[in-house]
């Protein structure tokens, strides 16, 4: 948040990376909620592995306030010039590889000297890296085992669902099983909470948690 407000910093890019599931995209649509107010206009396109870049740019120009018009004609130059004096942020999701970010950036004028920032989520490092030099990179860590631990009972946590099933097996035995699931997770949250979530239909006992960590 700090780097997308800072008129003042040379980071014009910032540039999310991590293997999928770390929850690349659930932060920086936290960050872009919070920040939206303090730019002019804004613009979030999901590019992933088999983009329609015309329609990408046209997703931008529709977005940050482009006329039908101008959208539909030379798009490239018009948007470019719509943006040129303007203080925005575009997420660019899910980039895959470098040459996206090479036609979309003929429609981006790179005068950042007014705070504009582009905002952009990969899997890949060497594409933000690309985009917005080694100064942009925001590496995603799988979450610590507290993390994890947290993350999963408050998925899994509470009473049975049923009020007729049978009582729970004793939590100091289901937690012993829990600790052998999130090792296998590694901290990654998407792999925690569906793993979480499947366990919390299953009724509290070692055998079904079993039978989740065998498989």
């Amino acid at each position: 948040v700090g780097k997308l407000l800072d008129k003042n910093s040379r980071s014009s890019v910032i540039s999310i990376s991590g293997m999928a599931g770390l929850g690349k995209t659930t932060l920086a649509k936290k960050v872009y909620n919070s920040v939206l107010r303090s730019f002019e206009c804004s613009a979030w396109i999901c590019v992933s592995q088999q983009p329609n870049m015309d329609q990408l740019l046209r997703d931008i120009a529709r977005q940050v306030g482009l006329v039908k018009e101008k959208r539909e004609n030379d798009i490239e130059a018009n948007l470019l010039a719509f943006l040129y004096y303007k203080r925005y942020v575009i997420v660019i999701d899910d980039i895959w590889e470098t040459q996206p970010w090479d036609y979309l950036k003929i429609g981006i004028p790179n005068n950042f000297e007014n705070g504009s920032k582009i905002f952009l989520t990969s899997r890949h490092r060497d594409v933000g890296v690309h985009v917005g030099g080694r100064s942009s990179l925001h590496k995603l860590q799988p979450l610590d085992l507290n993390y994890s631990r947290n993350l999963f009972f408050k998925i899994v946590g509470g009473p049975p669902h049923n009020p007729e099933e049978e009582a729970s097996d004793p939590l100091e035995q289901l937690e012993n099983i829990a600790e052998k699931i999130l090792k296998r997770c590694s901290g990654v949250p998407l792999a925690i909470v569906l793993v979480a979530g499947l366990l919390r239909k299953k009724e509290r006992k070692t055998h079904a948690w079993k039978a989740v960590l065998e498989n």
